[in-house]
């Protein structure tokens, strides 16, 4: 006779507010510039799925994009967002500064058995000041965790696509 556990089921790890709080601890004000991937003007969704390093990226379920303000200083957005693991999604948020870098990564829900390594500080703390202009892929400028390598993939999906849609809302060219 043998016995087997299985992990069914979604483990969360931080709400929306418990994220933002800990990636920007002194903000005091958040603005929501998009609350779905349907506000999302279709030319900037138009532009993701052109964009060959991000073209995989998930363009539904759960996303926010938020402007985070310690009173009238923007301390910079908060995007939070989708990819998927080998079967489920999984919910991220990623925070860049003012000066389009990353500040921090958190994995804020996660769907699956197996793979939920990148949840912890030694694989997040990679993202930290990656800009547009990095490749952030595994095996290139960053290391996987041993049994998550396709949630380490979908993390670096993920933050290359929040830099993405940061990138665009800020520049000239954006709607």
């Amino acid at each position: 006779m043998f016995f087997f556990w299985v992990w069914l089921g979604t483990h969360t790890f931080y709400t929306q507010a418990e994220a933002v709080q800990l990636l920007f601890p002194s903000h005091d004000r958040v603005q929501p510039i998009w609350q779905s991937w349907d506000e999302v003007p279709a030319t900037v969704r138009q532009h993701i799925r052109d964009e060959p390093a991000i073209k995989d990226a998930r363009l539904v379920g759960e996303f926010q994009c938020l402007q985070v303000f310690r009173g009238t200083e923007s301390l910079g957005w908060a995007i939070l967002t989708e990819e998927w693991g080998k079967h489920e999604a999984m919910t991220l948020m990623v925070a860049i500064t003012p000066n389009l870098q990353v500040q921090g990564t958190l994995l804020m829900v996660f769907r699956e058995n197996r793979g939920n390594g990148v949840k912890h500080p030694k694989f997040l703390k990679q993202f930290e000041g990656k800009t547009s202009a990095d490749p952030i892929e595994v095996d290139i400028d960053l290391v996987h965790v041993s049994g998550s390598t396709i949630s380490s993939r979908a993390m670096a999906l993920g933050v290359r696509k929040s830099l993405f849609l940061i990138h665009y809302l800020t520049h000239v060219d954006a709607p």
